[in-house]
């Protein structure tokens, strides 16, 4: 049984292309984008207000410090 969560097979064998086949180059560099995102998210959260949001915040977890 496949895991949804993983994404459709033509978009991981399009990633695995972009990276020579090179599976750790490919998942370095998805985890460094998702952590560049959820920086900007964090960055979006402090600038939005308790109230604007009816109480909802958007982060939930916090990307590593690693650069």
């Amino acid at each position: 049984m496949r895991n949804e969560k993983i994404g459709p097979p033509d978009q991981v064998e399009a990633i695995l292309l972009a990276y020579g086949h090179d599976a750790r180059a490919a998942i370095c560099d998805l985890v460094a984008d998702l952590n560049a995102l959820y920086r900007r998210l964090a960055k979006a959260d402090a600038c939005m207000s308790f109230g604007f949001a009816r109480g909802w915040r958007a982060i939930e977890w916090q990307a590593p410090d690693d650069e």
